[in-house]
């Protein structure tokens, strides 16, 4: 059996020999872990996936060579197994099978979650080269945590960023370079050769190489990244690379009335953000990378809507709910020339109640105080769930604004030239009033008497028009109204029966003074 090994052992040293000597040799050992937290079965399928993603980063084309589990296995000290590898063994069997990189994986638990840690090492220096860590509910999450780092991780065995010409002695030209012409689908595209970026952050793009093999790279937000291996000759090449999306998309079209709070847009927030790439979240369609996020929709006169959405790869969600409209507590007072009123209130055109009003009211609602010509709106800012208090100003609707009118000054009179004819003049007219005063008394006291009748009769109706001012003002505060008109027409009726009482008030008063006035003084 001794010897049996020992042949197996030259006969894999011979085939390492026989892969050329600039190549570059990459080892992946096992994976460890816990028997309590992976199965050995587990462990070397994710030692496999690891070699898979080594092999994409690391193509034989670019004169790299992953070696297999049957080589590393054979290269092994006597009596330890591939599984027990770890430590100081990762050292010694990248050196024993001459490797230039060695990587290994090491998985654990962490609370309830499953870890994994990933190194490599340059073996002639001991150096790290890179490494990543991931963490998952369960082994199949984990397996998708690997393929998405493992693969840059590798890539940093590439060196420098074009394969250099083996030595040869000698004068010779140096490589021919050739112009790349590099596309994109979309465009915007940074762009990496032979594993190392280049001055092109954005396609299209012209970039100037040596001929030969070289892998290009394209890498884009929200796309997946495209490898392309390619044969660059000649003086110009052209390369036109699409791009995977590697997005969703979330349209958010809510239903809601577009007109309230003066045409104010909705306010979308995702993962308590209102941009991404420094394109703001709008209603509409938004592009979302896969997984699950949280989304806020906000508005002014609306309730914040909340909720939950798991994006998936090509895909659009909807969110076309109706928004709720928001509400706010209003307290609200109406005064007039200083002193406290009580009149109707208002909300978008319907009566709700009377000052003071204590009363809940929708955001964004048109909120008005008074009746006929007082009737205004009431500045009142109202918030989500809170109280906001107002003291209303009653002012006459429309009331034109009265200038000040400045009395002129009297013309100084002239005194008037005495003479003896305006003095004579004047005896005259004397003695002739006292002549019609005498006589004028005998019809004064009963025209004065009829004046006085007249009034108390002018009074009376006012009473009437009083009482029927009354009646209709108690029809106005009690009935309910479906319509603005309504309320105007009672509303009328009202001012009608209070006007008539005004004038006959004011005609009796008038004639009773008038009366009692003819009756004592003529």
């Amino acid at each position: 059996m001794k010897v049996f090994e020992t042949l197996k052992k030259c006969m894999a040293v011979f085939a390492l020999l026989a892969i050329p000597a600039s190549a570059t040799y990459v080892a992946v050992l096992e994976t460890m872990a816990p028997k309590d937290v992976l199965s050995l079965e587990e462990k070397q399928y994710l030692t496999d996936v690891l070699r898979s993603e080594a092999v994409k980063a690391l193509p034989a084309e670019m004169n790299f060579t992953i070696m297999t589990r049957d080589n590393i296995q054979m290269m092994l000290p006597p009596g330890k197994g591939i599984e027990e590898c770890e430590g100081s063994c990762l050292v010694e069997t990248g050196k024993n099978i001459a490797a230039d990189y060695i990587a290994q994986g090491r998985v654990g638990r962490f609370g309830s979650n499953l870890t994994i840690t990933v190194e490599m090492y340059e073996t002639a220096g001991n150096k790290l080269m890179g490494s990543f860590t991931a963490k998952s509910s369960d082994v199949e999450k984990l397996e998708v945590e690997i393929r998405k780092q493992a693969k840059p991780l590798f890539m940093k065995a590439r060196g420098n960023a074009y394969a250099q010409p083996a030595f040869a002695s000698g004068i010779s030209a140096g490589p021919q370079m050739v112009a790349l012409k590099i596309q994109s689908i979309p465009m915007g595209a940074s762009i990496a050769i032979d594993g190392r970026p280049t001055k092109c952050m954005s396609t299209p793009c012209t970039v100037n190489i040596p001929e030969g093999e070289h892998r290009v790279l394209a890498a884009r937000d929200d796309y997946q990244d495209k490898d392309s291996l390619l044969m660059v000759e000649g003086a110009e090449m052209a390369l036109m690379m699409n791009l995977e999306p590697n997005f969703g998309q979330l349209n958010v079209d809510p239903k809601y009335d577009e007109h309230l709070g003066n045409g104010n847009p909705i306010v979308v927030t995702i993962d308590g953000k209102t941009s991404r790439n420094d394109v703001a979240f709008k209603k509409g369609i938004n592009n979302l990378p896969a997984g699950p996020h949280s989304v806020q929709i906000s508005h002014p006169c609306y309730e914040t809507a909340s909720f939950n959405v798991g994006i998936t790869v090509a895909k659009t969600e909807k969110f076309d709910q109706e928004l709720k409209r928001g509400k706010g507590w209003l307290t609200l007072k109406a005064v007039k020339d200083g002193s406290e009123q009580k009149v109707p209130v208002w909300v978008d055109g319907a009566k709700v109640g009377e000052t003071p009003f204590v009363g809940e009211v929708p955001l964004c609602s048109k909120v008005e105080a008074g009746d006929g010509e007082f009737r205004g709106v009431v500045a009142a800012e109202l918030k989500v769930n809170a109280n906001v208090e107002v003291t209303h100003e009653l002012v006459k609707s429309g009331q034109p604004v009265v200038a000040e009118e400045k009395a002129e000054p009297e013309k100084e009179q002239q005194p008037a030239q005495a003479n003896v004819d305006e003095k004579q003049a004047q005896a005259s007219e004397a003695a002739a009033d006292v002549a019609n005063k005498e006589k004028g008394m005998s019809i004064a006291k009963p025209i004065g008497i009829g004046l006085a009748v007249l009034g108390a009769a002018a009074f009376g109706i006012g009473i009437y028009e009083n009482s029927v001012m009354k009646d209709e003002r108690g029809k106005y505060d009690d009935a309910t109204f479906t319509s603005e008109s309504e309320a105007d027409d009672q509303w009328d009726k009202v001012k009608k029966a209070s006007t008539l009482r005004n004038v006959f008030y004011g005609v009796g008063a008038g004639l009773l003074a008038a009366g009692v006035t003819v009756f004592f003084v003529f």
